[in-house]
């Protein structure tokens, strides 16, 4: 039985090994380049690679893919079980590497100038859930989005470095926001669904403020430290944002309340007066 067979195909040449007289692996040489095949024991095809003089390709069970071509280089692997599936492509000093299985897909993206480094991940929809990239100021961002790729949460730093958090609806409005400032300290703002302020609130040296606003954004409700003192203080606002109720404190520490008309005129101050001691302050009767 013919265990090896050389022929002529008119443009090249072929040589086939056998066993039993079954082809098991053939060398071909054709016009455009080279060809190799292995076959399995019921002669299909398990290992295919060919040769051309701008390209390579290696296949193994159509599941493991590798071709080069001119720039371009790529990896494919396939599951055919589960139609999973791996890529990886390189071309013009960019690479980009993508993951897909049956719950969704992973991006990855980097060496392009005109974008930076990236990873997506895609729902079944090819809609994404989350985005990490590098911004072109150097810091990072995170998001995350809702079934319609629509985005409602995101991680990110500023171009100076600092952190920000920001939380939206289905829609994508914009509902809440938190964020540092250097030597300053963080700030954090809550959105009614008509996209206006209704409460924010910051952390400074000094201590804490909390505004609180109305459905126009008008503030009602202002509470905090008094300038240059560690003692607290709240105002309340009417619906035009004048100041028609003021609570603090004196200097020695008691409480004093201010009430005024709907234009902010001072209607009454109690206690009015103080008497002045070397310990304290204290209301005079």
């Amino acid at each position: 039985r013919r265990s090896a067979r050389l022929h002529d195909l008119g443009e090249g040449g072929k040589l086939e090994l056998k066993k039993d007289d079954m082809p098991r692996a053939s060398i071909s040489s054709t016009i455009l380049g080279s060809t190799i095949e292995l076959l399995d024991t019921n002669d299909r095809p398990i290992i295919s690679m060919s040769a051309a003089d701008d390209s390579g390709y290696v296949d193994i069970r159509e599941q493991l893919t590798m071709a080069s071509v001119n720039d371009r280089t790529e990896l494919t692997l396939r599951d055919s079980r589960t139609n999973g599936m791996a890529r990886l492509v390189g071309q013009n000093g960019i690479v980009d590497f993508s993951m897909i299985g049956e719950a969704g897909t992973v991006k990855m993206h980097v060496g392009d100038t005109s974008m930076p480094p990236t990873v997506a991940v895609l729902n079944t929809n090819s809609q994404i859930g989350a985005h990490m990239k590098i911004r072109t100021n150097g810091g990072g961002t995170l998001t995350a989005s809702n079934q319609d790729g629509i985005e409602v949460a995101s991680i990110r730093s500023d171009a100076s470095g600092n952190g920000r958090a920001d939380l939206s609806d289905a829609q994508g409005t914009l509902m809440a926001t938190m964020q540092t400032l250097s030597e300053r300290g963080a700030t954090m703002a809550l959105m009614s669904p008509n996209g206006k302020r209704a409460c924010a609130m910051a952390a400074s040296r000094e201590g804490g403020v909390m505004n609180l606003s109305n459905g126009q954004g008008s503030p009602t409700v202002v509470a905090g430290i008094a300038s240059g003192r560690r003692d607290g203080v709240l105002q309340l606002y009417n619906q035009r944002g004048i100041p028609v109720v003021s609570a603090g404190s004196t200097i020695g520490g008691y409480g004093q309340l201010s009430i005024n008309d709907d234009n902010g005129h001072r209607l009454v101050t109690f206690p009015e007066r103080f008497e002045s001691t070397k310990a304290q302050s204290s209301p005079k009767n």
